[in-house]
């Protein structure tokens, strides 16, 4: 009596939380199913003299529900002019902390005066926005699990053209494995039919971003083929 009644929670139980679990897996997600990861955790603020904020934090939500075992204390999403569409600074100081304790700068464009600002995060499609930002937290979740050597080298390595190329690729990959290909690849779509030559009319502009952005993700073809070979894409439903 007493096994079939212990039988009977462990069975409510498994199915009351694969019933409240959120499901994570999208080919491609509209505004109305990111609106739903919320939670109650106020890990990051926005800074920014428009009104971005509302739109983009149930975005980081999502995007966070892809690293549960990543440490950190906050991070604060800046939105300014820049040059660099995004970009993952830690806060002075984070490289003596413990990982839990570490703060984050994330920073978006929202002004490049040039043919990017056609794919800085506010004026992408969701998909898009949701691969930019999975980017960015996929760096922030490489360096928590930095040392203090491990960081001092991530700043020299900024310094590096091909030091970032070789990081944003491998970041890339990882984000592939845990799930984000969809996002990415629509992300690497934008990013190649927005930023064809003809797209551009000011030659100094495209010549720098040839120079430091070019070839930046992965190309979409070749996420493709990472979706189609990889065990979480077959292992899981994508809706």
């Amino acid at each position: 009596m007493k096994r079939c009644y212990l039988l009977s929670l462990i069975i409510c139980a498994l199915t009351f939380n694969s019933l409240n679990a959120q499901e994570i897996y999208y080919k491609k997600l509209t505004d109305s199913i990111v609106q739903q990861f919320a939670d109650t955790t106020n890990t990051f603020s926005f800074k920014s003299k428009d009104s971005l904020k509302q739109n983009f934090t149930n975005y980081f939500k999502y995007i966070l529900k892809f690293f549960p075992n990543m440490k950190y204390k906050s991070f604060k999403v800046i939105f300014k002019p820049s040059q660099h569409i995004s970009k993952v600074k830690p806060c002075f100081g984070s490289c003596f902390k413990l990982t839990e304790n570490r703060k984050y700068k994330i920073y978006f464009s929202n002004l490049c005066n040039s043919t990017l600002d056609s794919v800085i995060l506010k004026n992408l499609q969701i998909n898009s926005q949701l691969g930019l930002i999975a980017t960015q937290i996929g760096y922030m979740d490489d360096l928590s699990t930095d040392g203090f050597f491990d960081m001092v080298f991530w700043r020299f390595k900024q310094l590096s053209r091909r030091a970032k190329k070789k990081q944003a690729s491998e970041n890339e990959i990882k984000l592939l494995e845990l799930g984000c290909g969809y996002q990415l690849y629509s992300l690497s779509r934008d990013v190649e039919e927005k930023m064809k030559i003809e797209n551009w009319k000011n030659a100094k502009a495209y010549t720098n971003y040839v120079t430091s952005d070019r070839n930046k993700f992965i190309s979409q073809s070749t996420i493709a083929i990472f979706i189609r070979d990889m065990p979480v894409y077959a292992s899981h439903k994508y809706k």
